[in-house]
């Protein structure tokens, strides 16, 4: 079952290695999350790359990992990229 929502721990940052302004942006992750179909023994969390969203890379995850994996696709939050001079894009960071 795929299911969308915010999770607030959907990847844990350090807080204290974080500005607030992070902390902020990455506690309200976007995540797709596909439960497992037979009692949940392990949790697989994919990070995509630059530009890229969790939607993706959704149908190849569903194919390939065992049946009893919970899977964790967080989206990253839009920022200006600088090598892309300021184009605003999905990144982990700039």
């Amino acid at each position: 079952m795929i299911k969308q929502r915010a999770i607030i721990a959907c990847i844990r940052a350090s807080t204290s290695q974080l500005r607030k302004y992070n902390r902020e942006i990455y506690s309200k992750l976007e995540c797709d999350v596909i439960d497992p179909k037979r009692p949940h023994t392990s949790t697989f969390i994919w990070l995509h790359g630059l530009g890229q969203d969790s939607k993706s890379f959704l149908n190849m995850i569903k194919n390939i990992v065992p049946a009893s994996t919970r899977v964790v696709l967080p989206n990253a939050p839009e920022r200006k990229i600088s090598i892309h001079n300021n184009y605003k894009m999905r990144a982990w960071y700039d």
